[in-house]
């Protein structure tokens, strides 16, 4: 399989619950400084899965995703929790881990109405050699009316300092950007998430391992060298 599959799958389910009635769409991602990370999803399903929305339940499963887990290269599924269809508004969620951000955007490719919600992360270079990560959303428009009451959460959390984002709500004590918005929107604004890592100071950390050298060998001989 040249892509995962997978998750495209569950986003473009997502979508269908959406346009049906439904309700909302959470996510909670960690990036690591690799580009590899993990991402806790949670999708809520409409009060009751009647017959024309009864595949939609069926393809929610564990016994169906972890199927389709298997055939995935790149995204795992680390854990899966699902509340009673009798439940008011229940809630499927999803942890997974990726091997990398292009895994995610071949899991959008792969399946067009995955790229509203998931979107495509592009990396480039800035002007100071770190990494920008610019995320698309809402570039696939759906075929039917978004309910007004959808919103779409996302939280990104990062390995290491940001050098940029454009996050109006950016906790930068824990590296962490928020974003929220409303679904029917999304398509015809395409709102894009832009973080920017920066490039490691080399000179910087090779400051600190020369000290922390330099205070190693000091130790050493005030232990052993004044004994002599």
């Amino acid at each position: 399989m040249n892509c995962p599959r997978l998750l495209s799958s569950l986003l473009a389910l997502s979508c269908a619950v959406f346009l049906s009635g439904c309700l909302g769409y959470e996510e909670e991602m960690t990036i690591n400084n690799d580009l590899s990370g993990t991402a806790k999803i949670t999708v809520t399903l409409p009060d009751k899965l009647d017959s024309k929305l009864s595949d939609v339940g069926d393809a929610f499963t564990e016994a169906a995703l972890t199927k389709r887990f298997d055939a995935v290269k790149g995204v795992t599924l680390v854990s899966y929790t699902r509340e009673k269809d009798d439940t008011r508004q229940p809630q499927v969620v999803l942890e997974i881990k990726f091997s990398s951000l292009d895994a995610l955007s071949k899991a959008a490719e792969a399946n067009p109405p995955a790229a509203m919600l998931l979107g495509k992360f592009e990396i480039t270079k800035d002007e100071t050699g770190g990494k920008r990560i610019t995320r698309k959303l809402g570039t696939i428009a759906p075929k039917e009316d978004i309910k007004e009451e959808s919103y779409a959460q996302y939280v990104m959390h990062f390995g290491k300092a940001l050098g940029y984002t454009n996050s109006t709500r950016f906790d930068g004590a824990n590296d962490t950007v928020r974003f929220r918005y409303k679904m029917e929107t999304m398509p015809s604004l395409q709102p894009e998430i832009i973080t920017v890592v920066p490039k490691p100071d080399i000179w910087k950390w090779l400051a600190i391992c020369f000290g922390s050298l330099a205070v190693v060998t000091f130790l050493v001989w005030q232990i052993y060298g004044q004994k002599k």
